[in-house]
């Protein structure tokens, strides 16, 4: 830049240049020291202005530089407060403060030294001249120190919040796990995939009417068994069954051997063809058979194992027709389902009160219905029994004329007739 008739850069340069010095200076102390809303708010405020005077003072120096070195001295106010900040950190016990202060030390020290040796305060020795250099070196180690220890301390604070927020997704991760292992207690997986998607609950499981053939079991004279082991011979059992029910299952397709509906203490309702589809080309009384038989063997199977002197039989009784699965309007949302089926698979099992004195064998007893959609050869293992000759008539089923049965195990003898 020319102003006039002389070269003024050179001084400006300077001018610029302490001008800079001071601004980067007392940020960096703001920032470094860490100065807040909630910490020294007031030095922090300070040391703002500082810089905008300094700032200011850059500017004017363009136009007039003999009055903007005139308001040189304004621009230090700022530096003892940058000091006292630095001693108030490092009594607070801020490690990287302490080094900041013995840096700021050192060099108004040797600052301090060389201008009193230049004006004559102090008289000493030639070499008084390096102690601004001296100053300088100590006051670029001391911060290279607090810098250092402040990005130690950086580095920790950032591992362990790392591993605090590790630690957290751990944890979250964890109880969603949890969470996940307990609803798939009450939800089968399809649901829980559906849902994960994005599903509402009410469009995991089928609401439309459907058709299905209903199973009901129950062990005859349960409450007779006092065998110690009754509990957990209960247990196994209804165990055993429900894997048989779902023996098939698969999410994709909702398909499913069978789909229990209740468990009633010492029996259960379920239901083959609804709300799981069976694979197209099955008869689904012909599966219904299929999986009552196996519930006769696994019951059998663990009957063996119950230590009870008496004998213990059950009964099942199979209805077909409408059924309609349904989530409650009100309260929790538990999926069930109802329909004439299943009401006619309660009055058909019951039936064996009325046909048999005694049930000492275990019996499966079927609707007409469903022994008409049964193949010839499973038909000719059933006895069919005359509700009109008996003047016998099933409560909900009054067009009922016949139904029925076979033993197991033992030879079933008719005593209504």
């Amino acid at each position: 830049l020319y102003f006039g008739d002389a070269w003024t850069l050179p001084n400006q340069g300077v001018a610029v240049w302490i001008t800079m010095t001071i601004i980067f200076t007392l940020q960096f102390s703001i920032s470094f020291l860490r100065l807040g809303p909630e910490r020294l708010n007031l030095i922090r405020w300070t040391l703002h202005a500082s810089s905008f005077l300094a700032t200011v003072f850059c500017l004017i120096s363009f136009w007039d530089l003999k009055f903007a070195m005139s308001l040189l001295p304004i621009e230090f106010l700022g530096v003892p407060c940058v000091i006292y900040a630095g001693v108030r950190r490092a009594m607070a016990g801020d490690r990287p403060a302490v080094y900041y202060s013995l840096g700021w030390f050192c060099f108004l020290l040797g600052a301090s030294a060389i201008l009193f040796y230049y004006t004559g305060i102090f008289k000493g020795s030639h070499d008084v001249s390096w102690s601004m250099l001296i100053g300088v070196v100590m006051e670029t180690i001391f911060f290279s120190l607090a810098i250092g220890e402040r990005l130690r301390h950086e580095i920790k604070t950032s591992l362990q919040e790392q591993a605090i927020l590790l630690d957290r997704h751990r944890r979250e991760v964890e109880a969603r796990s949890h969470a996940f292992q307990q609803l798939g207690k009450v939800f089968y997986p399809h649901q829980l995939q559906k849902m994960e998607q994005g599903h509402a609950l009410e469009t995991t499981m089928p609401t439309t009417p459907g058709w299905a053939c209903v199973i009901q079991l129950d062990i005859v004279n349960s409450s007779q068994i006092w065998s110690t082991d009754r509990k957990e011979f209960l247990i196994s059992f209804l165990k055993g069954c429900h894997e048989i029910m779902m023996r098939n299952y698969d999410a994709a397709t909702m398909q499913a051997d069978a789909y229990r509906i209740k468990e009633m203490g010492d029996g259960f309702l379920c239901s083959v063809g609804y709300p799981f589809a069976l694979p197209q080309t099955s008869n689904c009384a012909l599966a219904a058979i299929e999986i009552a038989e196996s519930f006769i063997i696994v019951f059998r199977r663990y009957v063996k194992r119950l230590n009870h002197a008496e004998p213990v039989y059950c009964s099942i009784g199979i209805a077909a027709g409408d059924i309609e699965g349904f989530y409650p309007n009100t309260g929790t949302k538990e999926y069930d389902l109802y329909g004439h089926s299943i009401t006619l698979a309660n009055r058909y099992e019951g039936l064996r009160k009325s046909i048999f004195d005694t049930v000492d064998f275990d019996l499966l007893i079927i609707q007409d219905e469903v022994f008409k959609n049964l193949p010839v050869d499973v038909q000719s293992t059933f006895r069919t029994f005359d509700l009109v000759a008996a003047k016998l008539r099933v409560r909900d089923d009054p067009l009922a004329e016949v139904v029925h049965y076979r033993s197991f195990y033992r030879d079933a003898k008719v005593t209504a007739a």
